[in-house]
């Protein structure tokens, strides 16, 4: 069938000039994370920290998204949690600082309906879309525009460092009937988010993120997951599930990409299930190892020990013993992320564990400060 056949018929609302539709094809777009091809050339992801980018061009009729059939919540509610940030900014899209955004909004998506991604007028502007809600799947067919080249490639690549964790790394919120606060932007209030927003603020340092994080996971296997309630099923940990395609089906997935670091966040949920150090230890080199064939670009691995939960009396033996013993692989640079969780108090959770926005905060903090002193982070 032909796209041009294939158009889809404009929801109510949407401004009756002239719109041109864009398919995701015929669009030249900056995707970090992890995207799947989709039916009749649209994109999917199931995974919280995906992200689109692009540039706009003289726009004044605003840019629009038509959202695929495929898109779901997994969990209509999740704490309060959005489905989408859209972040608009100036065209100074080398600089990126807080001068320069001129719109930040969070909108949540329905299957075949078509958003409007910001609703002023903006002549020149850089265009990142996230998905912040980890339990959200994000299907999108192409753009639409008043103008045949409204959607432009962005010109500048920044280095890449993938965060590999759970419900902490992709921003969890619990139910205030759990005794939970709201995370207002998901996966863009956790730490890894935070930790290189002040990156840029404070070191005019700038990498994409790319996060691959969901609740519950163990990094070694045999946990099965409710996958009602988490992703996945099937007995296996992060070190095989990462290479699936996304966190709710075991279908296959070979990675790509080029990231400079990658910072393992995992161990907490092994801790609760009573994985032994040792076996933790094994799993977490042979994770390393596999990671450091398929992505060559790497040049440092940053190894955060499990987070403190502190409705325990102390820290668990998996986090003591990565830090007493911080692991080393010949011929690779691993760094182990000590003080992490040093300055974190009960008072940083919602229940002795997952983090307040305040106590993510903290967390980046800390990370910044040992990414700042513990090069080659430059």
């Amino acid at each position: 069938m032909d796209l041009d056949d294939a158009r889809p018929t404009l929801d109510e609302g949407v401004p009756a000039t002239p719109i041109i539709f864009h398919p995701i094809p015929q669009c030249t777009l900056t995707l970090s994370s992890r995207w799947e091809s989709s039916d009749g050339g649209a994109i999917c992801s199931g995974w919280a920290g995906s992200s689109i980018k692009f540039y706009s061009h003289n726009l004044l009729s605003g840019v629009y998204m038509r959202i695929g059939h495929k898109t779901q919540r997994k969990d209509r509610w999740n704490g309060g949690t959005p489905m989408l940030s859209v972040s608009v900014m100036s065209r100074t899209q080398d600089s990126r600082s807080s001068a320069d955004r001129i719109q930040t909004r969070t909108l949540d998506a329905e299957p075949g309906t078509t958003v409007q991604l910001w609703e002023e007028p903006i002549k020149d502007c850089f265009v990142e879309i996230v998905l912040v809600d980890w339990a959200s799947i994000l299907e999108i067919d192409g753009f639409m525009t008043a103008h045949p080249e409204g959607i432009k490639p962005i010109s500048t690549v920044h280095p890449q460092i993938l965060f590999i964790g759970d419900s902490i790394t992709c921003g969890l919120a619990l139910e205030r009937s759990d005794g939970g606060q709201p995370i207002p932007r998901g996966m863009l209030d956790a730490f890894p988010s935070q930790a290189l927003a002040m990156l840029r603020e404070t070191q005019s340092y700038n990498l994409c993120l790319n996060v691959l994080a969901y609740p519950g996971i163990l990094l070694v296997g045999n946990n099965v997951p409710d996958v009602d309630e988490f992703a996945g099923s099937g007995p296996s940990g992060m070190v095989d599930r990462f290479f699936h395609s996304n966190p709710w089906d075991t279908t296959a997935w070979s990675p790509s990409g080029n990231p400079e670091f990658i910072c393992i966040a995992l161990g907490t949920n092994d801790e609760a299930n009573d994985v032994s150090p040792d076996a933790f230890r094994m799993t977490l080199e042979r994770f390393i190892r596999r990671l450091s064939t398929t992505f060559p670009s790497v040049k440092a691995f940053y190894v955060i020990p499990p987070f403190r939960d502190f409705s325990e009396t102390d820290a668990g033996a998996i986090h003591r013993d990565l830090v007493s013993r911080p692991l080393a692989i010949a011929e690779l640079d691993i760094r182990t992320c000590v003080d992490i969780n040093s300055e974190m108090a009960v008072e940083h959770t919602v229940d002795g564990l997952h983090p307040t926005v305040a106590g993510h905060a903290c967390l980046a903090e800390n990370l910044v400060r040992f990414l700042s002193t513990h090069r080659p982070l430059p």
